[in-house]
Order: C-alpha cells, then structure tokens, then sequence
C-alpha cells in the first residue's frame, strides 16, 4: 500500500502520523510492549523480521519503519 511513499508524499504527511500508523500496525503484531512504548525503532528493525516475517502488514511496517529511521537520522546530523 505504501510503496509509493516518497518525499512529495511526507511533505503531505506529518511524522507523527506516520509513526503513529506504525505503532497501530506493529501493536498487531509479536512485539513487546515495552519496545513499542519507547518507540525502541531500531531494535524494531533488527527484530521484526524475526516473529513477524509472514505478517501481512510486514512490508507496510517495514516501509514505514525506514522513513522514521531515516527522519531520525537526517535529525540527528543537523
């Protein structure tokens, strides 16, 4: 579903909506609560894969997870 989700389209859609509709989709999914309360984005994407490979909302998650991972880093190096 997200596959087209580019820069033109972030500049339509706020961060917070995107890490928003991503905590809505990994909630579905095998990961600890803790992690998805801290916002843990970089153990999310060492451990995803790992319960959740067959999840249907893997790809999106994975989409979505890339761009707040590279938000944060853009963030970061400012």
């Amino acid at each position: 579903m997200l596959s087209f989700l580019n820069e033109s389209v972030m500049d339509d859609i706020t961060f917070k909506e995107v890490e928003d509709y991503l905590l809505v989709l990994i909630s579905q999914m095998d990961v600890p609560q803790f992690r998805i309360d801290k916002k843990d984005w970089s153990w999310v994407n060492r451990n995803l894969y790992i319960n959740n490979a067959d999840h249907e909302l893997f790809d999106e998650s994975m989409i979505l997870l890339r761009k707040i991972l590279a938000h944060n880093a853009r963030k970061v190096k400012r």
